[in-house]
């Protein structure tokens, strides 16, 4: 299949005002039998106005004759079997593992932390955000003044130790309430 210099031409010009310079780049410098199917289909779509000589392919009037996809897409073989898998006794062990380690963990956090109400998670989360400000504070006025020292730099690393400590003692308490260690309260009485 072979294109007219002119109508190529033509064509890719059409290209480039339609689909802009990368596409028209792009389908210049590739085969023939692209371009040209490129260019029937902005004809058959409506889009190229100007009507241009060009070859079909043969698989464009009979879609049949095309020849089988030398791959095929998704998976190309079922999914293999787990080569291992636990025993399912094992299984059961690690079952009965896991619900004695919440149950005495809920049992030694509640015994601490009785009760949690909203206002105290609250205060608490209130704790860590004052921290975070004292932290990034510091940081501020450390960096931002030219005549910070030494211990202005020792001072900051001990406000990023409480603040970092702060922030996983919260995600702490956050994940005991989640796994249910400990049993909120609705009022502020404990």
């Amino acid at each position: 299949m072979t294109l007219d210099p002119a109508a190529r031409a033509r064509l890719v010009d059409n290209i480039h005002q339609l689909r802009g310079s990368v596409v028209g780049s792009v389908m210049a410098r590739g085969r023939e039998e692209d371009l040209a199917e490129f260019g029937l289909s902005l004809m058959r779509s409506g889009l190229l106005s100007e009507a241009l000589d060009l070859p079909t392919h043969a698989y464009a009037l009979d879609p049949a004759a095309l020849p089988p996809p030398k791959r095929k897409f998704g998976r190309k073989s079922p999914m293999p079997s787990q080569e291992w898998a636990p025993p399912e006794d094992v299984v059961k062990m690690l079952a009965y593992l896991e619900k004695s380690v919440r149950l005495v963990n809920r049992e030694i956090i509640h015994a601490q932390i009785p009760g949690l109400t909203r206002e105290r998670f609250i205060e608490f989360a209130a704790a860590v955000a004052k921290l975070r400000a004292d932290y990034l504070n510091s940081a501020m006025a450390c960096f931002l003044d030219d005549a910070s020292e030494a211990a202005d730099l020792a001072a900051l690393r001990q406000k990023r130790a409480l603040f970092e400590e702060g922030v996983k003692a919260y995600e702490a308490l956050h994940r005991a309430l989640e796994r249910g260690y400990i049993d909120p309260q609705e009022t502020g009485k404990a």
